[in-house]
């Protein structure tokens, strides 16, 4: 939370998955409104969540988040292996936060109530221009790449279809 509340002109966020609803209903906002307070602040901020979001309930979430200014949110899709499809493979399944460029946090959560609270996952804070910008090379490697779907307030999002198992 302190990198997303003292950012002061770039954020990117990477997430297998991103959300702030929980599964019994309710919501869990405390990122997605720091998130907003940032942008409101002047922050640029990019988002990276994988494919596997689009078709989920989490699309709205998602579509709520870029209605505000400064806010890119977009979907990366890996290409099933040439051999065919594997189960939970051929998916960017990074989770992390970079601020300002000098700052990071990397850890095994994705963005959701229950990574936090529930399971047991680790996270570090890392201050140093030179692994932040190793960091921002991959983000930028994805969010530069023809995998990229950048969303869209009126777009429609199908869950993607997987090939057959072999």
């Amino acid at each position: 939370m302190s990198l997303i509340e003292g950012s002061r002109s770039t954020l990117t966020l990477q997430f297998l998955s991103y959300s702030p609803l929980e599964r019994q209903g309710g919501s869990y906002t405390v990122i997605d409104d720091a998130i907003r307070r940032a942008a409101k602040r002047g922050v640029k901020v990019r988002m990276i969540v994988s494919d596997w979001e689009k078709g989920s309930r989490v699309v709205g979430a998602l579509k709520s988040l870029i209605s505000v200014p400064n806010i890119q949110v977009a979907f990366t899709a890996i290409p099933e292996w040439s051999g065919g499809y594997i189960s939970f493979a051929r998916v960017e399944h990074c989770k992390v936060i970079v601020a300002d460029g000098e700052k990071f946090w990397l850890g095994t959560s994705n963005c959701s109530k229950s990574y936090f609270y529930t399971s047991r996952n680790l996270g570090v804070v890392v201050t140093g221009k030179r692994l932040t910008s190793k960091l921002t090379e991959i983000f930028d490697k994805s969010w530069n790449s023809p995998y990229r779907e950048l969303l869209t307030r009126d777009g429609e999002y199908k869950a993607r279809e997987h090939g057959e198992k072999k």
